[in-house]
């Protein structure tokens, strides 16, 4: 059975173990806290290590929160990067007067993705289609 031990306003996962010889910290992949400590290592002196490591474990929390960050949704907005072969590249959206009916929705052209402004609205669909053709070449 495990314990809990609360620092100010984190909540580790306390584990004792008889083949620990020292205080470990581990944030998982979740960001869960878990702190080992030997069996006979007495409560006080783990609650004044996890406080002395409170400002590190926060940083770290915080790193691991810019890593697992869901991307924001795509807007397909004049401006917006999306990558290609290692490269990043910036969508154009096309005013109707530089296209015409036979003009492709959607591709690649010196360094731009252009999408026609009419197709705006389907920019998810014209963009993984494009990615899959280009899959097939």
């Amino acid at each position: 059975m495990s314990e809990t031990l609360v620092v100010h306003d984190l909540t580790f996962e306390l584990r004792r173990s008889d083949k620990r010889k020292s205080i470990g910290i581990i944030i998982d992949r979740r960001g869960e806290l878990i702190i080992s400590a030997p069996i006979a290592c007495p409560h006080e002196q783990i609650q004044h290590t996890a406080e002395e490591k409170y400002r590190w474990i926060y940083t770290r929390l915080a790193k691991k929160e810019m890593l697992f960050r869901p991307p924001r949704p795509k807007e397909f907005l004049t401006g917006e990067s999306f990558p290609y072969l290692g490269y990043s590249y910036r969508l154009q959206l096309l005013p109707p007067t530089h296209y015409d009916s036979d003009t492709l929705p959607l591709r690649l052209s010196r360094g731009w993705f252009l999408l026609r402004g009419d197709e705006r609205a389907r920019g998810q669909e014209h963009f993984i289609k494009w990615y899959s053709d280009q899959g097939l070449v």
